[in-house]
């Protein structure tokens, strides 16, 4: 849905293009309106404002940062995180769906059979926007023209590759199994490395907690008699 008078009206048209491409990365069955967001997000944010500011005796100090921060949570917190976890999922059903078409690609059907073979077999976000993009087709679309605009709505990067590669070989008559086997080798790799990355992590995240919870607890232990003996 395009932005109307009224979104255009209160804001920017960069607000407006990046929310509507962070609203693009939601799964398919996760619709929210551009308008209904940008709205929704700024009478909540004013309403939260007048509430803080009647409600309690620091308001006029308070109402303006907590309105501020709330707004700006909503997006880059509470929508990224939610793009985020989407990211990861595509990632999580990438490999099995990619492998899945290669094989049915090695029975001799075309890639467009194989396509939709695939995505009514396999449940998951990405099949969904696969029979999206197949969808289109029915409105006149090319192939590698639909799944170059369903790249558009992923929000992984790795996942976004494929399909790219897919709509180049697609509209330039490459062999398919080929850029396939290529590519996914590239996402099996990504997916690996990615997790081997996050197991690294896990001791410093670990000193972190130490620190913020095991540390003040060890002080307060070790002062506690000193403290008792004086009071």
């Amino acid at each position: 849905m395009e932005p109307n008078i009224i979104t255009k009206f209160l804001f920017r048209k960069r607000v407006i293009e990046d929310t509507k491409v962070k609203l693009s990365y939601l799964s398919e069955d996760t619709y929210i309106s551009i308008n209904f967001f940008l709205i929704m997000r700024f009478i909540s944010s004013i309403a939260l404002f007048f509430v803080i500011l009647y409600t309690n005796e620091l308001g006029v100090i308070f109402a303006p940062i907590i309105s501020f921060l709330y707004y700006v949570v909503i997006d880059n917190v509470i929508l990224d995180g939610v793009i985020k976890r989407e990211a990861e999922r595509l990632e999580r059903e990438a490999i099995y769906f990619f492998e899945v078409l290669m094989v049915t690609l090695s029975a001799g059907t075309s890639f467009k059979v194989a396509l939709e073979k695939t995505s009514s077999s396999i449940p998951g976000s990405l099949s969904l926007k696969f029979n999206r993009a197949l969808l289109e087709l029915n409105y006149g679309k090319m192939l590698y023209e639909s799944l170059n605009e369903m790249a558009k709505s992923i929000p992984s990067k790795d996942v976004r590759k494929i399909i790219v590669a897919l709509a180049e070989a697609e509209m330039l008559g490459v062999s398919i199994n080929d850029t396939l086997d290529l590519q996914l080798a590239f996402l099996e790799n990504a997916f690996i490395m990615k997790k081997r990355k996050e197991i690294l992590q896990i001791p410093a995240k670990i000193g972190v907690v130490s620190v913020l919870f095991f540390v003040p607890i060890i002080i307060t232990l070790l002062i506690a008699p000193f403290l008792i003996k004086i009071l």
